[in-house]
């Protein structure tokens, strides 16, 4: 939970309108996975400590921090090609 939310604070502070899009959809993505694991928490009471539930929930985790970092990736790409796109027009 706690890289969850690291990551979340690096991905709002990232927020520009060359970013927008792609965090609104990771937004999204992240409400559709914190959905499903309201659903296994669920699944989890129902039946009683199941390893498979607890596994699934484990995986929900890490489907969360691998999009985050995904997300964080593909920003630093955005900001590092506008960086490079200005630093060659300043030249010409």
């Amino acid at each position: 939970v706690n890289a969850i939310n690291t990551e979340l604070s690096k991905i709002q502070g990232q927020r520009s309108t060359d970013t927008q899009i792609l965090i609104d959809d990771a937004m999204e993505q992240m409400a559709i996975l914190e959905n499903e694991y309201k659903q296994l928490q669920e699944d989890l009471r129902e039946s009683g400590d199941d390893q498979r539930v607890i596994f699934a929930m484990i995986s929900n985790f890490q489907n969360r921090v691998d999009l985050l970092r995904n997300v964080l990736e593909h920003i630093n790409q955005i900001n590092n090609l506008k960086n490079s796109l200005n630093e060659n027009s300043n030249t010409i």
